[in-house]
């Protein structure tokens, strides 16, 4: 399904049954006029809706606009096989989502809705090229509840839903991404709250094994004014037991308070020999002129595939510069700067 507009339908704008395998969508406009700069979904259904398995949404340089009133996206499990992780349900890379790449106001309750199914939104978990992250990654904005819901049973089996390199802008305050028990009551019913504290060792399960998010070591993570870069010191508070071990840690910069996070940094491997253990990593270049500050924000994603909230530490850093390039040190860390701010993305 390719270079089309598809709006205007009760039901969803998109819509697969659940023993479709195998479908590609690149480069449309849905749920909007053909223009792409006014949302024409009005129905209480995501205007894609998703079941069977092996599909894709965008590709790089291929991405969609996709506008709901209610949600983007939705993706639900069919029970088909082969089950994950042989194959993901849906990989969702370099769409807007809420947004078109003019950054305008196309946003509804939610961006991406996943209940009781495996995806990718954006790279892959195993990902390490910074630029390939980047260039995956979705823009997902101005959603009034949350731009990304995982939802599945208290007990789930391995393998989750990734969710590397995205940029969200205008989220509710703390929820870019939700890891959600079905039937759990929280603040997106209203009532409840949606933080989701780190455990002891990420014993707990749930949604994406509810992934501890990695912890920042604020006293030790600063501007060097020496080499010019961000030295960050962070831990990931996962047994081996409880995380695939390598995680892929994936830094960002959020310039307003925990409304999502506009910039993607790099992404670091935390191997299973630093377990719980505090790790020292640098980005270079960082502009030490510019006026802009940021909070520091990070996800943790295990190999299976399990990404964590964001981190809910405030730590502020400056912002990368722009036209800088990317530093890649004996410490593992690749680092994408000279991105332009706000939702803009490798194309």
């Amino acid at each position: 399904i390719q270079s089309n507009t598809i709006a205007g339908n009760a039901f969803a704008d998109f819509g697969t049954g659940c023993d479709v395998t195998n479908v590609s969508i690149l480069s449309n406009t849905i749920g909007t006029n053909p223009d792409g700069d006014l949302s024409t979904s009005y129905n209480n259904r995501a205007a894609v809706t998703l079941c069977g398995y092996g599909h894709e949404i965008g590709r790089v340089a291929q991405g969609n606009v996709i506008s709901g009133t209610y949600a983007g996206i939705g993706i639900i499990n069919s029970g088909t096989d082969p089950a994950p992780p042989d194959s993901k349900n849906v990989l969702i890379r370099s769409n807007w989502i809420g947004t078109d790449p003019f950054e305008r106001d196309l946003g509804g309750l939610f961006g991406v809705l996943l209940e009781d199914t495996f995806a990718e939104i954006g790279a892959a978990p195993d990902e390490e090229d910074s630029f390939q992250i980047a260039a995956q990654g979705n823009s997902i904005a101005n959603q009034s509840l949350a731009s990304v819901v995982i939802q599945r049973d208290a007990l789930t089996p391995p393998g989750g839903t990734s969710v590397r390199g995205n940029l969200f802008a205008g989220d509710p305050p703390g929820v870019s991404i939700r890891l959600r028990t079905q039937g759990q009551i929280d603040c997106l019913d209203g009532g409840g709250s949606c933080a989701l504290p780190n455990d002891f060792g990420d014993t707990d399960l749930g949604p994406n094994q509810q992934q501890n998010f990695p912890e920042f070591d604020a006293a030790q993570t600063l501007l060097n004014s020496s080499t010019g870069e961000v030295e960050i010191r962070y831990r990931v508070d996962s047994n081996l037991s409880d995380s695939s071990y390598p995680l892929q840690v994936d830094f960002y910069v959020a310039s307003a308070n925990f409304e999502g996070v506009d910039l993607y940094l790099g992404s670091d491997t935390y191997a299973s020999a630093d377990a719980g253990s505090f790790r020292n990593v640098a980005i270079d270049p960082v502009d030490p002129f510019t006026p802009v500050e940021g909070f520091l924000r990070a996800t943790a994603t295990d190999s299976e595939g399990n990404t964590s909230q964001m981190s809910e530490q405030l730590i502020t850093v400056p912002e990368p510069g722009f036209g800088a390039g990317v530093f890649a040190g004996g410490l593992g860390l690749v680092g994408l700067a000279g991105r332009q701010r706000r939702m803009n993305r490798l194309l």
